[in-house]
């Protein structure tokens, strides 16, 4: 059924995005705590609801880079008013410049977003 296959998909997807990326990251956090650094966690989970590039790598882009002109025909848009896709652009380049400024960033959940957690 389509159901149980979309939820074969999440599975399988999860699975590799953990072996991939999360297992990396946390080893690195690991090491980087043992060496008493400080840094963040942050995951980007900001994309068009049902749209199968939702958090997908590269989806900030749009976010960082908001001219409308350039992305309106993008998949990575589709089925998103620009005025949402630039009021989340605002809110990420936001917290990426207050990080840039201040070498802080704020431990924060923004649904649909972004999470940042202390590490």
């Amino acid at each position: 059924t389509p159901l149980i296959g979309r939820l074969a998909d999440l599975a399988i997807v999860s699975r590799l995005s953990w072996a991939v990326y999360g297992s990396g990251v946390s080893a690195f956090v690991e090491r980087h705590r043992r060496g008493r650094g400080r840094g963040y966690r942050y995951v980007l989970e900001w994309g068009v609801p049902g749209n199968p590039y939702a958090g997908a790598h590269a989806s900030e882009l749009p976010l960082l880079f908001g001219k409308q002109s350039v992305w309106e025909r993008s998949k990575l848009v589709a089925g998103m008013p620009w005025s949402e896709v630039d009021e989340y652009g605002r809110l990420l380049r936001g917290i990426w410049a207050e990080f840039a400024r201040s070498g802080v960033a704020p431990t924060l959940e923004l649904r649909g977003l972004v999470s940042i957690r202390s590490i």
